[in-house]
């Protein structure tokens, strides 16, 4: 399922399968091209390879699109809608916990907590 978030000036979608971002639109433009995933992927420098990370950290490229939300809420602060997902990441056990706070400006602060 999805969460919807409505401000004066924006639209927000929220994927609560893997706790993506996975729109924002404002008046009729979309702002994404893809879905606001976890990522903790980075290029590889030539120290990285010497030291076999490429192979041994492979796991976690693709371990945010591939989360899965254990415990999902979402509440508001005056102004402030809040959505907030704990999530299971398949590698290792690892958990990640990830809000949002949708301000009715449509800004939005993204706050994200790894637990390997």
């Amino acid at each position: 399922g999805y969460t919807w978030v409505k401000t004066d000036k924006a639209v927000l979608l929220f994927d609560n399968g893997n706790g993506s971002l996975a729109h924002i639109r404002i008046g009729d433009r979309e702002l994404l091209t893809e879905p606001l995933a976890l990522n903790f992927w980075r290029p590889f420098t030539n120290n990285d390879e010497g030291t076999g990370y490429p192979n041994r950290l492979q796991l976690w490229k693709h371990a945010g699109k591939n989360a899965e939300v254990t415990e999902m809420k979402h509440y508001s602060e005056g102004d402030v809608a809040i959505v907030s997902y704990q999530l299971a990441l398949p590698v290792r056990g690892s958990k990640a916990e990830l809000t949002y706070r949708v301000h009715g400006s449509g800004d939005v602060e993204v706050q994200a907590k790894n637990m390997p």
